[in-house]
């Protein structure tokens, strides 16, 4: 894991935040898999089940649509506060539509023709 993100976590505990850091391995691999968002549906739920009030999310590049996709779900939205991003790098559809593939291939989320 970054070391910036841990110290970014960290500042977040010493402010009196509860924080967590998924292991998220496509995204550690730069790919975008549907266990990943698995994951996180996963760690929402369990959250909301241990305290009664919303949690906030915030993801850093394409962690930043993982939760602007999480803010959407329906069967999440009422559990999520703050939606914290920071250069989310693909909109919510595409994110989306790569999670969702029906043929379950794996996307590498850079490898992308730009025409």
């Amino acid at each position: 894991m970054d070391c910036r993100l841990i110290k970014f976590a960290r500042s977040c505990t010493d402010a009196g935040l509860k924080v967590i850091l998924p292991h998220l391995p496509g995204l550690m691999d730069f790919i975008v898999v549907h266990d990943d968002m698995g994951r996180l549906e996963g760690i929402v739920t369990c959250q909301k089940l241990e305290n009664s009030t919303s949690i906030a999310v915030f993801g850093f590049s394409t962690g930043g649509s993982y939760s602007m996709l999480l803010a959407a779900n329906p069967n999440l939205k009422d559990n999520i506060g703050p939606v914290l991003l920071f250069s989310p790098i693909y909109d919510a559809r595409a994110v989306a539509d790569r999670i969702h593939d029906r043929a379950g291939s794996i996307h590498y989320l850079y490898k992308r023709i730009v025409s």
